[in-house]
This record gives C-alpha cells, structure tokens and sequence, in this order.
C-alpha cells in the first residue's frame, strides 16, 4: 500500500507542499486508517491541511529524535515555541522580540536563558529553521540566521500546523503543568 508507505515515511503530508500525495493518500485514507489503528495502535490525524500518523514507539531510542537539533536545550526551546503556537491563531503575526520574551519566562524555572551566549542563540536559530521547514510558521520580515543579543527582530506567521506536531498535547490542565509536562521529557 503506497499511501500506507507515504504515511510511514512523512513526519506528515502537507497539502501545500505536496498536493498530490496528499489528494493520493486521502484517498486511501480509510483503508490506512484502518491498518494502523487494528495493526500498530496508531491514530491518523487527518484535516484540511495536513495529514499525519502519530507514530508512538513503544521504547523511545536515542536515534528518534531530531536530526537537526544537537542539544537537550533544542528540545526545550521547541517545545516551548509549540506552547506560544498554541496560543496563537492560525495566520496571526507576530513579532520575534514577543517569542523570545515568552520563551524567557516559559523556561525561567527549567534553564538558565542567556541571549548574550552564542550556543543559546543557535540552539534558537536551530529551532526556529526547524519550525519554518516544517511549516510550522513562516518568516515574514528577518531571518532566522540573524538573532543577535539586543536585536531580536522579525516578523514571523502562525501557520496553523502546530497543533499537529505534538504527539500527545495535555488536555485541560493548567498551563505551569502543561509547560512542565512538556518540558520535563526533556532535561
């Protein structure tokens, strides 16, 4: 089955960027659905925009995770990132100096957060590329590559996509236990 395949091998299928795989794999969307629900327990995650297997393993390896990020602190700005998202509707603007604030006071209780350190600002610049490749908001005005102490600027765009990267988001709890549940698989 292709669209089984496709499903497997994509983080997720998105409508934009592959309209044809998309349409293809839509339209074997039952039968997939079917096959991963009665054979590996996963769920399909199917909208207008993206289409998406929650791929769960059942032991978590080192080799899961993601390639682009070299650090634990990779991990905690995305996250992090994902919970400003969430807030956001989709196509709002926003500005890069708001994220970075929030973020600040999102992980002021987990790490230390110092835009003055030059491995800070790449394991930021490293998550934002990482959220643009995946779609999960867009750079308007200023670049990723260009976060620098005192001048933190940009323009950046909510795409909508966001709530699609978690596997598992925290229904109704508090956002301190939400933060913490997200954070602390990661430190």
């Amino acid at each position: 089955m292709e669209a089984v395949r496709a499903l497997i091998e994509n983080c997720w299928i998105d409508k934009k960027k592959n309209k044809e795989l998309y349409v293809k794999v839509r339209r074997e969307l039952r039968k997939c659905q079917k096959f991963f629900r009665e054979q590996l327990g996963w769920t399909v995650i199917n909208n207008e925009q993206i289409l998406k297997v929650e791929k769960i393993p059942a032991r978590a390896e080192g080799y899961m995770g993601i390639t682009d990020f070299t650090e634990s602190r990779d991990y905690c700005l995305f996250c992090a990132v994902l919970i400003f998202l969430e807030d956001k509707e989709e196509q709002e603007q926003f500005l890069l100096s708001e994220l970075v604030d929030m973020l600040e006071l999102q992980l002021k209780d987990v790490m230390d957060v110092d835009w003055t350190s030059f491995t800070q600002r790449k394991s930021l610049v490293r998550v934002l590329q990482f959220c643009e490749n995946m779609r999960l908001l867009e750079a308007y005005e200023g670049s990723s590559d260009s976060v620098l102490p005192g001048r933190i600027g940009g323009i950046r765009k909510n795409t909508g996509d966001n709530a699609c990267a978690q596997e598992n988001p925290v229904q109704d709890e508090g956002e301190a236990e939400r933060e913490s549940y997200f954070l602390s698989a990661f430190l």
